[in-house]
């Protein structure tokens, strides 16, 4: 947020090591100094809004909780799985709870989306307006669910889009763009055809949207877009010529 020293927000955390940056501060002044080296964590508008450190904390302790579970998933049994998922849940209610919009024991969005995806069916019918809280239903649990569990607990904890999915009694991840709307979906799709092979174009001639046929670039959509081109250069270039053209034609029309 400083113009005087701007970084790139992609690139500066992994090549500063941040992350092991900011889960290594202890104190509130540890923080404080965190924060005037690289900037707030979110931006806030105005500027006179402020965030409490308790905030902070919370992410902080969300993350942490986060880094065990996908440390300790591949080798836990179900008692240590279940362990690991409640303690990020309860984190994640916490970083909810300390939010702009959160309220004192209210839970957080993985425990409601998890509730919604895997609660037991009797649980739901029990009390249909309420979701069931994962501390309800994780105890009983079999270890198959709770690899799944723990999977979508690490792809919904991060806002660019990371993807864990079980392959071989293992935890792979991804990278997948976090898309949300069609208008995100399109313009991904704009920027993954710029960098790709063929980049979309747009004609010179008659302006529409155009994939070329090979990687080499191209200024028309057709032929006949880059031919009509070719001969209104050349009549400008050739002007008597064209005039000579103008009456043959005549002449021709004459003639019949």
């Amino acid at each position: 947020m400083d113009w005087e020293r701007k970084y790139d927000l992609t690139d500066l955390p992994k090549r500063a090591q941040l992350h092991v940056r900011f889960l290594n501060l202890k104190t509130d002044e540890d923080l404080i100094g965190f924060m005037r080296a690289w900037g707030p964590l979110w931006q806030t508008l105005p500027a006179q809004i402020v965030t409490p450190c308790l905030q902070y904390w919370a992410f902080q302790k969300r993350l942490k909780a986060a880094l065990e579970l996908a440390r300790n998933a591949p080798f836990s049994d179900a008692a240590g799985l279940k362990a690991a998922i409640l303690e990020y849940v309860a984190a994640d209610d916490d970083y909810h709870q300390q939010g702009p919009i959160g309220k004192p024991g209210e839970a957080g969005l993985t425990a409601f989306n998890l509730g919604l995806l895997y609660a037991p069916q009797h649980l739901r019918l029990r009390n249909p307006e309420n979701v069931p809280h994962p501390k309800e239903w994780i105890p009983n649990a079999s270890l198959s669910a709770l690899r799944e569990v723990a999977a979508d607990c690490l792809r919904g904890g991060f806002d660019f889009g990371l993807r864990a999915a079980w392959k071989g009694g293992r935890l792979h991840y991804a990278w997948k763009p976090a898309v949300s709307t069609l208008a995100g979906a399109i313009e991904l799709s704009l920027w993954n055809s710029l960098t790709g092979e063929r980049p979309v174009g747009l004609c010179d001639e008659c302006g529409i949207a155009f994939l070329p046929e090979s990687a080499h670039a191209k200024k028309f959509c057709s032929y006949g877009c880059a031919h009509r081109v070719a001969m209104r250069a050349w009549r400008k270039r050739n002007p008597e010529g064209q005039h000579e053209r103008k009456g043959r034609k005549h002449a021709k029309a004459k003639k019949a």
